[in-house]
């Protein structure tokens, strides 16, 4: 079975959250206080991505900002410029930062953290635990076995990371990049999430139903046992 853990799961309902929570000690929540705040006026004077959509940041990043559940408080999300990074931000109602973690194609990465409406932080959820080759590892040998570049999202197509309970046991990341010549073939992957190994590599096609890159790579998995 995969586990795929949504980000915006996490930040819009997070007491529902699953990974690993570690509770403060009022000692420590005194020591990790934050009062940032959502500032929708500062959109006002932002110039528009016509492509994206998305507000450019004087820096180059690019942001977007929406209400959450059920119409209440703000989600803010920057898109790091050049990069698939995406900073993701939750306020309350009263525009406090509620929570605040990192995704990567989408999903979550790094320490994500919880506030309470005072600033004070009551909660930190590990997503990175479960991965002992980080993303910033996979980055690096993708680019010196294969020479892609995984910060280019737009020659990735794809790219995602689970644990697999079920058959191999292990955390997993699967990697789909577009061919230098054809961009509707794609060189798809699936790595150890732990040593880096490639277990299974292959290409496969943005058109039509060819079933999961995971039932290919799990056939392959038990004909080598």
């Amino acid at each position: 079975m995969k586990i795929h853990i949504i980000i915006l799961a996490l930040l819009l309902n997070v007491s529902n959250c699953v990974g690993q929570i570690k509770e403060k000690h009022n000692s420590t929540i005194k020591k990790d206080t934050i009062m940032e705040t959502f500032d929708i006026s500062k959109y006002k004077n932002l110039a528009i991505n016509p492509k994206t959509g998305l507000y450019i940041l004087p820096n180059g990043d690019e942001v977007q900002y929406f209400t959450g559940s059920g119409g209440i408080g703000f989600v803010e999300r920057t898109k790091i410029k050049n990069s698939a990074y995406c900073i993701v931000k939750v306020f309350f109602q009263n525009n406090i930062l509620q929570a605040k973690g990192d995704e990567f194609y989408g999903f979550p990465i790094g320490i994500h953290n919880e506030y309470d409406e005072k600033g004070n932080l009551i909660k930190e959820i590990n997503y990175d635990k479960e991965y002992k080759f980080s993303v910033d590892d996979l980055v690096k040998k993708m680019k010196e076995k294969y020479n892609y570049d995984l910060m280019n999202v737009e020659k990735t197509y794809n790219l995602n990371r689970y644990v697999d309970l079920e058959k191999t046991k292990l955390p997993l990341y699967e990697v789909y990049y577009r061919d230098d010549k054809n961009a509707l073939i794609l060189h798809s992957y699936v790595i150890n999430g732990n040593t880096g190994e490639i277990l299974f590599n292959t290409l496969r096609s943005t058109q039509g139903k060819q079933g999961s890159l995971y039932d290919v790579f799990i056939k392959s998995f038990k004909e080598k046992k």
